[in-house]
């Protein structure tokens, strides 16, 4: 199967958040890698993924080629671009994949935004690490 992906962005109002789409096959799966990594590292699975799901890569801000927001870059503001991202491309409740630091943002979206999500998936996210006072400090 060779999968046809759209490459876009999106423009928040504050930053070009960068995605690929893939065609609508099932219910929407947002993949959020994690810290220093782009989209790109989702490329052996988003073919396989694509059978079922449509199938959305994401690059979070400040990583891959979104735009990067000197002194801007904390969860909420992450969580908040992904919200919009929902809102204004994938337009239904999805499920959210993060890796690592990816995670935490589906963590933010289910806890702020739960209309938006229908699931989350959490591979290797620091939870911990989201904790008062570390969050506070990041």
């Amino acid at each position: 199967m060779k999968l046809q992906l759209k490459e876009n962005n999106l423009d928040t109002g504050e930053v070009l958040i960068h995605y690929l789409a893939g065609p609508d096959n099932g219910p929407p799966l947002v993949l959020i890698p994690g810290q220093g990594l782009s989209l790109e590292s989702y490329q052996r699975v988003m073919t396989p993924l694509a059978k079922n799901f449509q199938v959305f890569a994401v690059d979070v801000r400040g990583h891959g080629k979104s735009g990067w927001t000197t002194g801007k870059n904390h969860f909420p503001n992450m969580g908040n671009d992904f919200k919009i991202f929902l809102e204004q491309v994938v337009r239904r409740p999805a499920i959210i994949s993060g890796n690592s630091s990816g995670g935490l943002i589906a963590l933010w979206l289910a806890a702020n935004v739960p209309e938006l999500v229908s699931g989350i998936i959490l591979e290797d996210t620091p939870v911990f690490s989201a904790e008062w006072p570390r969050l506070r400090d990041d």
